[in-house]
């Protein structure tokens, strides 16, 4: 899948192998996937909150389907999903189409060896694949883990080769293994796992599932289980029911442990200057707390932001922009009966010569619509970044501004660059290029108009 953001346009084949929905405070934050195209490849994309309504009935694991139009950004994350070193990103101009469906056994299934976990050889930065005969477990107790009960059952799974790998299974699936283990104590049971966590406790290594992104099968109907049970002793392996281990000894520790082993500390002067998308996090001192939020960023001496020459693909709370808004209007389906689908907005840079445009969809109209006010400097924060299609180009430039959740707009009053809108709005000049359209006596009939606009 030799993918990059060089490129502007992108129409790759490809089968969903893995699907879940991230949720924040009940809702659908994000829709995640792990792709696969035809030579095996694998990459991770994302619907992020503000398209899932547009994509959610379109996706369903197993599907083969044609993506067009999407964005990449740098893959950086702890617990990376696949090798690629970029991800997918799904934008408001991105169309998925139905396909013929890729092979069936296009699994992406590719389990590792169990020593080259226990001997430290493989990074716990990926999530991996795995398999092997459970040969012990535990019985499902309920443990205090953050604060919360939470579900847990240990396993132990051995190999081929006779290599033993503890296994811990956290929360509902917890639940659902041990009554799948009940109805099958009296055959061999194989257990699969796909994108399981490696844990580091102690310089003790164990797998651990990751929550909603982790599957789980037992004894399933694939090539590799059958290869794998052809490979095991003869000599049939009771299933030995055993007492779990305190918690202190299972190699799992706590979210806040795990987040700061995993991320890397960064400063205020890296964070200023970095110029790329990363998890990290910052130790400082609260020098001081300004209560007028709304006017916060106006009384700063200069406001400090990005260029739209500098703006980088993906979405990021480090993205910011200090710029001209020139105006915006209601953006309609004209195929639906002009169905109001969202808004489009004009930024200008300090440079007079460069303007990008950006779209917000109809789930977040309503709350960006009081600070939109034409003719006026505005700040923006925390926005996606994504490449626009030359069919909604409406700039030169390549990039356009996409607001999602997070997206923050103030009007900027003092300390704002020097941008001069009259001198972008007093001399546009607008010619007609060329009118397409069948049946033009009838006042009714739909055109398309293309203008050439002099500036």
């Amino acid at each position: 899948m030799d993918l990059s953001p060089a490129k502007t346009t992108w129409k790759i084949k490809v089968k969903i192998i893995r699907l879940w929905r991230q949720y924040s405070a009940g809702d659908i934050d994000s829709i995640e996937m792990v792709l696969i195209d035809s030579n095996g490849d694998t990459i991770h994309a994302t619907v992020n909150e503000d398209v899932v309504p547009i994509f959610e009935s379109f996706l369903e694991e197993g599907d083969s389907k044609i993506f067009i139009n999407f964005s990449l950004s740098q893959a950086c994350r702890s617990y990376r999903l696949t090798k690629h070193p970029y991800k997918i990103w799904c934008q408001a101009t991105t169309r998925i189409r139905l396909c013929d469906d890729l092979l069936y056994r296009l699994t992406g299934f590719t389990h590792v060896n169990f020593r080259e976990i226990l001997d430290g050889t493989l990074s716990p930065e990926y999530l991996i694949d795995i398999m092997g005969q459970i040969v012990e477990v535990t019985h499902v107790e309920i443990v205090s883990l953050n604060g919360k009960d939470t579900e847990k059952i240990s396993l132990l799974l051995k190999n081929e080769e006779d290599v033993r790998l503890p296994l811990v299974v956290w929360g509902k699936v917890a639940l659902d293994l041990s009554e799948a283990i009940q109805l099958l104590s009296d055959r061999t049971l194989i257990c699969v796992m796909k994108f399981v966590k490696i844990k580091v406790w102690k310089d003790e290594r164990s797998v651990c599932n990751a929550y909603n992104v982790s599957a789980v099968s037992l004894n399933p109907f694939i090539e590799e289980v059958e290869a794998f049970a052809k490979l095991l002793p003869k000599e049939n392996i009771s299933l030995a029911i055993v007492q779990s281990k305190p918690l202190s000894m299972v190699s799992m520790m706590s979210e806040e442990e795990d987040y700061f082993v995993k991320t890397p500390q960064k400063t205020i002067s890296d964070i200023l200057e970095t110029r790329k998308v990363e998890r990290c996090y910052v130790r400082c001192t609260i020098a001081a707390i300004d209560n007028d939020m709304g006017c916060s960023l106006n009384r700063h001496r200069g406001v400090r932001h990005s260029t739209f020459v500098s703006l980088r693909l993906g979405r990021s709370s480090s993205h910011s922009i200090a710029s001209g808004f020139l105006r915006f209007w209601d953006s309609l389906n004209f195929k639906k009966d002009k169905e109001f689908v969202g808004i489009t907005v004009l930024f200008l840079d300090e440079n007079v010569n460069s303007v990008i445009h950006g779209f917000t969809l109809i789930g977040r109209a309503n709350h960006y619509m009081p600070s939109l006010k034409a003719c006026s400097i505005v700040k923006v924060d925390r926005f996606e970044v994504a490449r626009c299609s030359s069919m909604y180009k409406i700039t030169d430039h390549p990039f356009l501004i996409g607001f999602i959740s997070l997206t923050i707009i103030d009007e900027v009053i003092t300390g704002a660059p020097e941008i001069n809108l009259q001198s972008r709005l007093d001399y546009v000049v607008e010619k007609i290029r060329s009118v397409q359209g069948s049946d033009l006596t009838n006042e009714t009939t739909g055109v398309v108009i293309r203008l050439l606009i002099d500036l």
